[in-house]
């Protein structure tokens, strides 16, 4: 979430205005205007902003917590990048299975649609789950994912409303991949979902519990 936050706070100072509207930002972020409200309620729960209603919109200002959110992530984003070798460039978990969930998310073709032309390969309809059990590899992940996603819109259905997903390219035995996190997941940050053209676990022979590494660039 932090990413995230960041990308709002910083989407709020690039539109330099003393009133925005959630259609603006909306349109900055490529997201729907109730997914721009929604965030905008939350950054301001977590005392990263305050607004004031008035007649042309909202008036936002970015406190003192928000400016410090921006420059601690710079500043990982930094370290990230400084401290990079091969050796941080990958880190492993252990096959878990999942809820089926995957499954039915990939299954929608506004999803399965945006991620073919995105990622450069039309994604198996289900997901690999890995459980990651050590600090190391967490951090290891954790850097990984400050670098910037590739984001896939959400969509609505007579039945429902589906949230956007950010995608982050890795690969899994030199196989393209990439780990998906949908907008509302209830994993917790030692679970990660990864896609792939094939099914992983066939394709490698693997079962629930097997170790394996995901590599990034």
């Amino acid at each position: 979430m932090r990413y995230q936050d960041t990308e709002l706070l910083s989407a709020i100072l690039r539109l330099k205005k003393s009133t925005v509207s959630t259609t603006e930002l909306a349109t900055l972020l490529d997201i729907s205007q109730q997914s721009a409200s929604r965030k905008l309620r939350d950054i301001e729960s977590k005392g990263l902003i305050t607004r004031e209603l008035c007649s042309k919109g909202q008036k936002i200002t970015v406190l003192d917590k928000g400016h410090e959110l921006i420059s601690s992530v710079i500043e990982e984003l930094k370290e990230a990048i400084s401290n990079a070798d091969t050796s941080q460039k990958k880190f492993t978990g252990y096959i878990t299975s999942g809820s089926g969930e995957g499954s039915y998310y990939l299954s929608q073709s506004q999803y399965h649609t945006q991620l073919t032309a995105r990622l450069g390969f039309s994604p198996f309809k289900g997901t690999l789950n890995l459980e990651i059990r050590d600090n190391q590899n967490l951090k290891n992940k954790e850097k990984f994912l400050l670098t910037p996603p590739i984001t896939i819109k959400g969509f609505t259905t007579p039945k429902r409303t589906f949230g956007q997903l950010l995608c982050y390219r890795c690969s899994i035995n030199k196989m393209p991949a990439a780990i998906i996190i949908p907008q509302r997941t209830h994993h917790n940050k030692k679970i990660v979902e990864i896609i792939a053209e094939d099914n992983l676990r066939k394709t490698f022979n693997q079962k629930d519990g097997d170790k394996l590494e995901v590599a990034y660039n």
